[in-house]
């Protein structure tokens, strides 16, 4: 999408009370301009001591301030009103389209650059349309209507006014090739920095325990000086913008007051017209000065404007596209699927065939990095397979509806999340309609139940971060009534025992295997109570299915899976010695 045409995008919605505020902005800066000419007069009607047309003027300030005021009130309440509306819009777009967002894309996103989106963009954006937009338009009318009169007061003093503009926009236009450069790279350190930051809070404990606090002090500081450092930068820029708009202004002050005077002292001026004129000269200045400032916000808005359309470059998952939604009864096959990544375009599954019955316990194995979270990922959708075909119940995967299709089938990973919510709100999150009789019957189906009813809340109890108040055992088995709730026919587990002790991974393998009654699992794990409790296991090794078979057929005939069992048997005695 063109940034001008996106940027038209956030006006639509509110165009009629965006025309109104630029409408009230007009006639209050045009209001404000009056009295300054009305003050003049009065100046001259005093000298000449007629004191009626005094009052009456003054009457006229008075009318004019009351209108300049009430016009004023009414485009404070817009602008905060659709400064709030069209921030809250940018940021639900932007969170919206990062919901859509390819997996393979999204990983290549840095985290911090999302919430600069977020929080500094899309604040940048909404400023401009209803803020730094009104404030040109009023710069813009005070420059005419000021440059019209002061022609008018005195045609000689302006033409020394009217000297300063071409070298103002001379060097405003140098500065702003500036600005843009380092606002860019300050938006590219912002996020690093908040990236970083993020990394950290979620690795906190796992930094304390390898005590590389001072370390990750050392990068947190060297980030910050870099920000602090593009900040002056852009500071000093800026400073050395004001100075030049500000001694320009004054030499041209300066000029006018020598030669203003001598032309009242000849009687080529009055005094109340050289008032007027000084007025308006000072209001044509101060906006002139502004309209080159705005430059700075302009390639401010240019830069959040690339970035947001960068990310609406991602193509989106075809999540709402119509698709087939018959019942998913938990048949999975695999026909001749290969994927790589589109960044290196590395093979990660070579030619995988493979038949998974509904109502069974699968589990996969092999290798660090042998593609075991990648064919889940793939079954699920999170990839496409580059090449072959995925079915459910001999349906194509691409012709399922994207949403039906994860409504039936749950992935539950290693690092799945529980909300700093109650008990009851965590289960609930999946499926919202789940009565409390329906959450207490997933609760004892996996065990979970009579500890939930031992603590002082019940199922209103908070659990803390991420489960923080469960141990491993409990949090798994939290995660898999959560599932149940959901009522999925495919469920999908990626190591989910892996920091279990022996005894609480028997107890989720034995629920897993009930499960396996009415439910299709299929499970990545590399335990040997997991392996052992799987129907058929499926042997994997750089990308492709070395063994599919039981226990005790793999044992004596795949070399891959002997090997990976008996390292596990080593790795135990050697424990125990």
């Amino acid at each position: 999408m063109h940034i001008n045409k996106q940027l038209m995008c956030y006006f639509k919605k509110y165009k009629l009370l965006l025309i109104i505020l630029y409408i009230v902005c007009t006639l209050a800066q045009i209001l404000e301009l009056i009295p300054v000419y009305v003050f003049g007069t009065i100046v001259d009607f005093i000298i000449k001591g007629n004191f009626i047309e005094v009052k009456k003027r003054v009457i006229y300030l008075i009318i004019l301030f009351i209108l300049f005021n009430s016009f004023n009130i009414v485009e404070t309440l817009l602008t905060v009103y659709l400064r709030n509306k069209i921030t809250n819009d940018i940021k639900e777009t932007i969170v919206k389209k990062t919901f859509r967002l390819q997996m393979e894309d999204f990983n290549q996103i840095k985290d911090g650059q999302i919430i600069t989106e977020l929080e500094n963009d899309s604040n940048v954006i909404s400023n401009f349309i209803t803020n730094d937009i009104p404030s040109m338009i009023i710069s813009v009318i005070t420059i005419l209507i000021s440059l019209f009169l002061i022609v008018k007061l005195s045609i000689n003093l302006s033409i020394i006014a009217l000297v300063m503009i071409p070298i103002s926009m001379i060097t405003s236009f140098v500065i702003g090739k500036f600005i843009k450069k380092y606002t860019i790279k300050g938006k590219y350190l912002s996020d690093n920095y908040l990236s970083f930051v993020q990394e950290f809070l979620i690795k906190f404990k796992e930094i304390r325990c390898l005590s590389i606090q001072d370390i990750v002090s050392k990068i947190y500081k060297k980030s910050i000086n870099t920000i602090a450092d593009n900040v002056m930068k852009t500071s000093i820029t800026n400073t050395i913008s004001n100075l030049m708009s500000s001694l320009l202004t004054s030499v041209t002050e300066w000029t006018i007051i020598i030669y203003g005077a001598w032309l009242i002292i000849n009687k080529y001026l009055t005094v109340g017209t050289y008032v007027a004129f000084n007025s308006y000269l000072q209001k044509f200045s101060t906006s002139l000065q502004q309209i080159f400032t705005y430059n700075i916000q302009v390639q401010a808005l240019k830069v959040s404007l690339i970035r947001i359309n960068d990310l609406f470059e991602y193509t989106e998952e075809e999540y709402n596209k119509l698709g087939k939604k018959q019942r998913i009864e938990g048949q999975i096959i695999l026909k001749d699927i290969s994927f790589s990544f589109k960044k290196d375009n590395k093979s990660v599954l070579n030619n995988i065939n493979l038949v998974i019955p509904k109502n069974s316990f699968y589990v996969i194995v092999g290798a660090n990095g042998s593609g075991k979270s990648t064919l889940l990922n793939n079954l699920i959708r999170l990839y496409k397979q580059t090449e072959g075909n995925i079915l459910v119940d001999n349906t194509p995967i691409d012709d399922i509806n994207l949403r039906y299709l994860r409504e039936n089938i749950i992935y539950i990973q290693q690092d799945s999340y529980l909300f700093n919510a109650t008990i009851k709100e965590n289960l609930s999150i999946l499926n919202r309609n789940s009565s409390m009789s329906k959450i207490i019957e997933a609760c004892k189906l996996v065990g979970i139940h009579s500890n939930i009813e031992s603590l002082p809340n019940k199922y209103d109890s908070m659990i803390g971060k991420n489960g923080i108040n469960l141990s491993g055992g409990q949090k798994s088995r939290l995660i898999i009534a959560r599932a149940l709730l959901k009522n999925p026919k495919i469920m999908l587990f990626d190591e989910i025992t892996s920091e279990l002790d022996a005894q609480s991974e028997m107890d989720i393998m034995e629920i897993l295997k009930n499960l396996s009654k009415n439910h299709t699992i299929l499970m990545v794990a590399h335990r040997i109570n997991a392996i052992l409790a799987a129907q058929k296991i499926i042997v994997m090794d750089n990308g492709s299915i070395v063994g599919f078979d039981t226990h005790s057929n793999l044992i004596s005939n795949c070399e891959n899976y002997k090997s990976l069992f008996l390292n596990q048997i080593n790795d135990i005695e050697q424990k125990i010695i």
